[in-house]
Protein backbone atom coordinates (compact mmCIF):
# COMPACT_ATOMS: atom_id res chain seq x y z
CA UNK A 1 0.00 0.00 0.00
CA UNK A 2 1.37 3.42 -0.89
CA UNK A 3 1.85 6.31 1.54
CA UNK A 4 -1.31 8.06 0.33
CA UNK A 5 -3.42 4.98 1.04
CA UNK A 6 -1.95 4.63 4.53
CA UNK A 7 -2.64 8.28 5.25
CA UNK A 8 -6.26 7.89 4.10
CA UNK A 9 -6.74 4.86 6.35
CA UNK A 10 -5.36 6.82 9.31
CA UNK A 11 -7.70 9.73 8.56
CA UNK A 12 -10.71 7.43 8.26
CA UNK A 13 -9.75 5.71 11.51
CA UNK A 14 -9.49 9.02 13.34
CA UNK A 15 -12.86 10.05 11.92
CA UNK A 16 -14.56 6.88 13.14
CA UNK A 17 -12.98 7.17 16.59
CA UNK A 18 -14.26 10.72 16.87
CA UNK A 19 -17.76 9.69 15.81
CA UNK A 20 -17.70 6.77 18.25
CA UNK A 21 -16.75 9.12 21.08
CA UNK A 22 -19.80 11.27 20.30
CA UNK A 23 -22.07 8.24 20.14
CA UNK A 24 -20.80 7.13 23.56
CA UNK A 25 -22.01 10.40 25.05
CA UNK A 26 -25.62 9.60 24.01
CA UNK A 27 -26.29 13.24 23.25
CA UNK A 28 -29.90 12.69 22.20
CA UNK A 29 -30.80 11.01 25.45
CA UNK A 30 -28.78 13.05 27.91
CA UNK A 31 -29.26 16.53 29.31
CA UNK A 32 -25.66 17.68 29.67
CA UNK A 33 -24.57 19.52 32.79
CA UNK A 34 -21.92 22.22 32.66
CA UNK A 35 -18.99 19.84 33.06
CA UNK A 36 -20.26 17.45 30.39
CA UNK A 37 -20.93 20.41 28.11
CA UNK A 38 -17.42 21.71 28.67
CA UNK A 39 -15.98 18.28 27.87
CA UNK A 40 -18.02 18.07 24.68
CA UNK A 41 -17.06 21.58 23.58
CA UNK A 42 -13.39 20.93 24.26
CA UNK A 43 -13.44 17.67 22.32
CA UNK A 44 -15.33 19.08 19.36
CA UNK A 45 -13.46 22.36 19.08
CA UNK A 46 -10.15 20.53 19.32
CA UNK A 47 -11.22 18.37 16.39
CA UNK A 48 -12.46 21.44 14.50
CA UNK A 49 -8.99 22.98 14.95
CA UNK A 50 -7.27 19.87 13.62
CA UNK A 51 -6.01 20.88 10.18
CA UNK A 52 -5.02 17.27 9.52
CA UNK A 53 -8.61 16.05 9.98
CA UNK A 54 -10.79 15.86 6.87
CA UNK A 55 -13.32 18.63 6.34
CA UNK A 56 -16.31 16.34 6.90
CA UNK A 57 -15.05 15.45 10.36
CA UNK A 58 -14.40 19.09 11.21
CA UNK A 59 -17.89 19.99 9.95
CA UNK A 60 -19.49 17.35 12.20
CA UNK A 61 -17.53 18.60 15.20
CA UNK A 62 -18.84 22.14 14.65
CA UNK A 63 -22.37 20.87 13.99
CA UNK A 64 -22.33 18.99 17.32
CA UNK A 65 -21.57 22.16 19.25
CA UNK A 66 -24.15 24.19 17.33
CA UNK A 67 -26.80 21.52 17.87
CA UNK A 68 -26.40 21.92 21.63
CA UNK A 69 -26.97 25.67 21.32
CA UNK A 70 -30.06 25.33 19.12
CA UNK A 71 -31.40 22.58 21.41
CA UNK A 72 -31.40 25.05 24.29
CA UNK A 73 -28.32 23.96 26.22
CA UNK A 74 -27.53 27.29 27.89
CA UNK A 75 -24.27 25.87 29.24
CA UNK A 76 -22.86 25.82 25.71
CA UNK A 77 -23.29 29.59 25.39
CA UNK A 78 -20.18 29.97 27.56
CA UNK A 79 -18.21 28.67 24.59
CA UNK A 80 -19.60 31.14 22.03
CA UNK A 81 -16.51 33.40 22.27
CA UNK A 82 -14.31 30.40 21.47
CA UNK A 83 -16.48 29.58 18.45
CA UNK A 84 -16.33 33.20 17.28
CA UNK A 85 -12.56 33.23 17.55
CA UNK A 86 -12.42 30.26 15.22
CA UNK A 87 -14.97 31.69 12.78
CA UNK A 88 -12.76 34.77 12.39
CA UNK A 89 -9.69 32.65 11.71
CA UNK A 90 -8.09 32.57 8.29
CA UNK A 91 -7.60 28.82 8.59
CA UNK A 92 -11.40 28.49 8.56
CA UNK A 93 -12.38 31.25 6.15
CA UNK A 94 -9.87 30.26 3.47
CA UNK A 95 -10.65 26.56 3.28
CA UNK A 96 -11.23 25.32 -0.29
CA UNK A 97 -14.82 25.18 -1.48
CA UNK A 98 -14.26 22.11 -3.66
CA UNK A 99 -13.33 18.59 -2.70
CA UNK A 100 -14.43 16.01 -0.17
CA UNK A 101 -16.34 17.49 2.76
CA UNK A 102 -16.02 21.10 1.56
CA UNK A 103 -19.76 21.61 1.00
CA UNK A 104 -20.70 20.38 4.48
CA UNK A 105 -17.84 22.32 6.09
CA UNK A 106 -18.81 25.69 4.63
CA UNK A 107 -22.48 25.02 5.22
CA UNK A 108 -21.75 24.54 8.93
CA UNK A 109 -19.55 27.64 9.08
CA UNK A 110 -22.36 29.76 7.60
CA UNK A 111 -24.79 28.04 9.96
CA UNK A 112 -22.55 28.88 12.92
CA UNK A 113 -22.40 32.53 11.91
CA UNK A 114 -26.21 32.62 11.59
CA UNK A 115 -26.79 31.00 14.97
CA UNK A 116 -24.41 33.33 16.77
CA UNK A 117 -26.01 36.36 15.11
CA UNK A 118 -29.27 35.14 16.65
CA UNK A 119 -28.01 34.42 20.17
CA UNK A 120 -25.00 36.69 20.78
CA UNK A 121 -24.26 38.99 17.83
CA UNK A 122 -22.02 41.25 19.92
CA UNK A 123 -19.61 38.33 20.40
CA UNK A 124 -19.00 38.00 16.65
CA UNK A 125 -19.66 41.38 15.06
CA UNK A 126 -16.73 43.41 16.36
CA UNK A 127 -13.60 45.09 15.03
CA UNK A 128 -12.38 41.71 13.72
CA UNK A 129 -15.51 40.99 11.66
CA UNK A 130 -14.10 42.20 8.32
CA UNK A 131 -12.73 38.82 7.11
CA UNK A 132 -16.04 37.13 8.01
CA UNK A 133 -17.96 39.71 5.97
CA UNK A 134 -15.62 39.16 3.02
CA UNK A 135 -16.09 35.41 3.33
CA UNK A 136 -19.90 35.70 3.34
CA UNK A 137 -19.85 37.91 0.25
CA UNK A 138 -17.40 35.72 -1.66
CA UNK A 139 -19.44 32.55 -1.03
CA UNK A 140 -22.36 34.02 -3.00
CA UNK A 141 -20.28 33.55 -6.16
CA UNK A 142 -19.16 30.05 -5.26
CA UNK A 143 -19.24 27.60 -8.17
CA UNK A 144 -20.46 24.89 -5.79
CA UNK A 145 -24.21 25.48 -6.01
CA UNK A 146 -25.14 24.27 -2.52
CA UNK A 147 -22.51 26.51 -0.92
CA UNK A 148 -23.82 29.48 -2.92
CA UNK A 149 -27.34 28.52 -1.80
CA UNK A 150 -26.25 28.65 1.85
CA UNK A 151 -24.67 32.07 1.30
CA UNK A 152 -27.73 33.50 -0.48
CA UNK A 153 -29.96 32.07 2.25
CA UNK A 154 -27.82 33.90 4.78
CA UNK A 155 -28.13 37.23 2.96
CA UNK A 156 -31.85 36.71 2.46
CA UNK A 157 -32.21 36.71 6.26
CA UNK A 158 -29.33 38.83 7.52
CA UNK A 159 -29.05 41.62 4.96
CA UNK A 160 -29.02 44.22 7.70
CA UNK A 161 -28.13 44.29 11.37
CA UNK A 162 -30.45 46.87 12.91
CA UNK A 163 -29.67 46.21 16.57
CA UNK A 164 -27.53 48.47 18.74
CA UNK A 165 -25.34 51.16 17.22
CA UNK A 166 -22.05 49.44 17.99
CA UNK A 167 -23.00 46.21 16.25
CA UNK A 168 -24.45 48.13 13.32
CA UNK A 169 -21.19 50.09 12.94
CA UNK A 170 -19.04 46.95 12.97
CA UNK A 171 -21.43 45.35 10.45
CA UNK A 172 -21.74 48.22 7.97
CA UNK A 173 -18.10 49.31 8.03
CA UNK A 174 -16.73 46.14 6.35
CA UNK A 175 -19.84 45.78 4.18
CA UNK A 176 -19.49 49.15 2.42
CA UNK A 177 -16.38 48.17 0.40
CA UNK A 178 -18.02 44.78 -0.34
CA UNK A 179 -21.49 46.00 -1.33
CA UNK A 180 -20.74 46.20 -5.05
CA UNK A 181 -19.35 42.66 -5.02
CA UNK A 182 -22.39 41.43 -3.08
CA UNK A 183 -24.95 43.02 -5.39
CA UNK A 184 -23.09 41.91 -8.50
CA UNK A 185 -22.85 38.34 -7.20
CA UNK A 186 -26.54 38.23 -6.28
CA UNK A 187 -27.52 39.51 -9.72
CA UNK A 188 -25.32 36.88 -11.34
CA UNK A 189 -27.01 34.15 -9.31
CA UNK A 190 -30.42 35.53 -10.30
CA UNK A 191 -29.58 34.93 -13.96
CA UNK A 192 -30.90 31.90 -15.77
CA UNK A 193 -28.26 29.20 -16.21
CA UNK A 194 -28.35 27.09 -19.40
CA UNK A 195 -29.30 23.82 -17.70
CA UNK A 196 -32.12 25.56 -15.85
CA UNK A 197 -33.37 27.29 -19.01
CA UNK A 198 -33.28 24.06 -21.00
CA UNK A 199 -35.33 22.23 -18.40
CA UNK A 200 -37.93 25.01 -18.20
CA UNK A 201 -38.11 25.17 -21.98
CA UNK A 202 -38.72 21.44 -22.13
CA UNK A 203 -41.13 20.98 -19.23
CA UNK A 204 -42.37 24.48 -18.38
CA UNK A 205 -42.14 26.37 -15.09
CA UNK A 206 -44.80 24.10 -13.52
CA UNK A 207 -42.11 21.42 -13.17
CA UNK A 208 -41.00 23.20 -9.98
CA UNK A 209 -44.45 22.92 -8.46
CA UNK A 210 -44.50 20.09 -5.86
CA UNK A 211 -48.07 19.33 -6.95
CA UNK A 212 -47.04 18.97 -10.58
CA UNK A 213 -46.78 15.70 -12.45
CA UNK A 214 -43.07 16.07 -13.23
CA UNK A 215 -40.34 16.87 -10.75
CA UNK A 216 -37.13 18.57 -11.77
CA UNK A 217 -33.76 16.85 -11.35
CA UNK A 218 -32.08 17.73 -8.06
CA UNK A 219 -29.41 19.87 -9.71
CA UNK A 220 -32.02 21.92 -11.57
CA UNK A 221 -34.07 22.31 -8.38
CA UNK A 222 -30.93 23.55 -6.64
CA UNK A 223 -30.44 26.16 -9.37
CA UNK A 224 -34.07 27.26 -9.02
CA UNK A 225 -33.61 27.50 -5.26
CA UNK A 226 -30.42 29.50 -5.75
CA UNK A 227 -32.16 31.98 -8.06
CA UNK A 228 -35.05 32.44 -5.63
CA UNK A 229 -32.80 32.96 -2.62
CA UNK A 230 -30.54 35.35 -4.54
CA UNK A 231 -33.63 37.37 -5.53
CA UNK A 232 -34.85 37.43 -1.91
CA UNK A 233 -31.41 38.50 -0.71
CA UNK A 234 -31.21 41.22 -3.36
CA UNK A 235 -34.64 42.47 -2.33
CA UNK A 236 -33.58 42.70 1.31
CA UNK A 237 -30.35 44.52 0.46
CA UNK A 238 -32.34 47.00 -1.65
CA UNK A 239 -34.76 47.53 1.25
CA UNK A 240 -32.21 47.85 4.03
CA UNK A 241 -29.43 49.99 2.59
CA UNK A 242 -29.57 53.55 1.23
CA UNK A 243 -30.56 53.78 -2.45
CA UNK A 244 -27.36 55.61 -3.35
CA UNK A 245 -25.30 52.71 -1.99
CA UNK A 246 -27.28 50.09 -3.89
CA UNK A 247 -27.73 52.05 -7.10
CA UNK A 248 -24.02 52.76 -7.48
CA UNK A 249 -23.66 49.08 -8.37
CA UNK A 250 -27.11 48.04 -9.56
CA UNK A 251 -27.85 50.73 -12.13
CA UNK A 252 -24.72 50.33 -14.32
CA UNK A 253 -25.05 46.54 -14.30
CA UNK A 254 -28.77 46.73 -15.10
CA UNK A 255 -28.33 49.28 -17.91
CA UNK A 256 -25.38 47.53 -19.55
CA UNK A 257 -26.40 43.91 -19.11
CA UNK A 258 -30.12 43.52 -18.53
CA UNK A 259 -31.91 46.57 -19.90
CA UNK A 260 -30.87 46.13 -23.57
CA UNK A 261 -32.36 42.64 -23.48
CA UNK A 262 -35.53 43.47 -21.58
CA UNK A 263 -36.22 46.57 -23.64
CA UNK A 264 -36.78 44.27 -26.63
CA UNK A 265 -39.54 42.39 -24.88
CA UNK A 266 -43.10 43.43 -25.64
CA UNK A 267 -44.13 42.56 -22.11
CA UNK A 268 -42.50 44.16 -19.09
CA UNK A 269 -40.21 41.52 -17.59
CA UNK A 270 -40.78 42.77 -14.08
CA UNK A 271 -44.52 42.14 -14.12
CA UNK A 272 -44.74 38.47 -15.03
CA UNK A 273 -43.03 37.08 -11.94
CA UNK A 274 -45.81 38.30 -9.71
CA UNK A 275 -43.69 38.77 -6.59
CA UNK A 276 -42.68 41.75 -4.50
CA UNK A 277 -39.08 41.60 -5.72
CA UNK A 278 -40.16 43.13 -9.03
CA UNK A 279 -41.36 46.29 -7.29
CA UNK A 280 -38.04 46.76 -5.55
CA UNK A 281 -36.07 46.19 -8.76
CA UNK A 282 -38.14 48.88 -10.50
CA UNK A 283 -37.72 51.18 -7.49
CA UNK A 284 -33.94 50.76 -7.50
CA UNK A 285 -33.65 51.11 -11.26
CA UNK A 286 -35.45 54.46 -11.08
CA UNK A 287 -33.03 55.96 -8.54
Amino acid sequence: MNAGGCEQLKTDDDFMKFLDSLVDMKLRDTALDQQATNDLAERCLEKFDDLQADLECRAISLYTVLAQITAGNASMLVHVPEICQRLQSGSVLTQPTAGAGAEHFHHQVVNAISIILDVSPEKLVDESFGPVMHYLVQLVSCEQVEIAVAACKFWAKYAGMASNATIRRYWVSPLVPEISSLIGALMDQMSCRPEYAEHVEQFGSHCFDPAGDKSAPSDVESLANLRNLAAAAFENVAEVYPPEMVCATFRPVFENTYFPFFSKLKKNFFTFSGNDMSKNVIKVSNC
